[in-house]
């Protein structure tokens, strides 16, 4: 987790909130790569995101098509009613970009692209196994505050944003950070509250947890 947070922390580049990492593109694709190679899916994606951000349509495009292959079930192919999410979303709005982007470029090009990450870094993911998520059935968001905004009401960039909450034993959370860029100001302080809003039933002894919450703007 410290890997992908720190490569989450180092993408941020507007409306840091809690961006206490200088933005690095070099060293967000450092530990995100690392991160993925560990067993960290999610980090593919912004992996993707981040080369796009930095001018390299095609290497952003066969980190999208790594990312949604293992999202697919890899070579264990999942039925395509469970994949209609990969047809909206902040998934779908990439691919659309990058596909104007490397509009005129040889379709075997993005292939032998496609190709040499799985090679390299996809033979990494599968030898680590894809981290499990924590479990946190027993964790719920309570009502959020009069006055909360949960969405945004102008249009922006689609993007996927987490933040994590870190609970003490006692269930509630303490603190609420942001680990990507938000859309704006008053989104990044809404998120915030929401992230208070957890609370987790069933204490873990004398430790803290950490909560991910992931919002999609579209």
């Amino acid at each position: 987790y410290a890997m992908y947070h720190l490569g989450s922390l180092a993408r941020q580049s507007r409306f840091k909130d809690d961006g206490v990492v200088r933005h690095d593109p070099g060293a967000a694709l450092m530990w995100l790569t690392r991160a993925f190679d560990a067993g960290r899916l999610s980090a593919a994606f912004k992996v993707a995101v981040t080369h796009r951000e930095l001018g390299d349509a095609l290497e952003a495009m066969a980190w999208l098509q790594a990312y949604t292959y293992y999202m697919k079930g890899g070579d264990k192919p999942l039925p395509d009613s469970r994949l209609n999410w990969l047809r909206r979303g902040h998934i779908a709005d990439l691919m659309a970009k990058l596909q104007d982007d490397l509009e005129g470029t040889d379709p075997e090009a993005i292939r032998a692209r496609t190709i040499a990450v799985l090679e390299r870094h996809g033979t990494r993911f599968e030898a680590a196994g894809r981290t499990p998520a924590p479990d946190t059935s027993d964790c719920r968001v309570k009502r959020p505050p009069k006055g909360f905004r949960a969405m945004v009401v102008h249009p922006v960039e689609s993007s996927l944003v987490e933040i994590v909450a870190v609970v003490d034993p006692d269930g509630s959370a303490r603190d609420v950070f942001i680990l990507d860029s938000t859309p704006d100001a008053m989104s990044a302080n809404s998120m915030r509250q929401y992230g208070f809003r957890v609370f987790c039933t069933d204490g873990d002894g004398d430790r803290e947890r950490l909560v991910s919450l992931t919002w999609n703007f579209v």
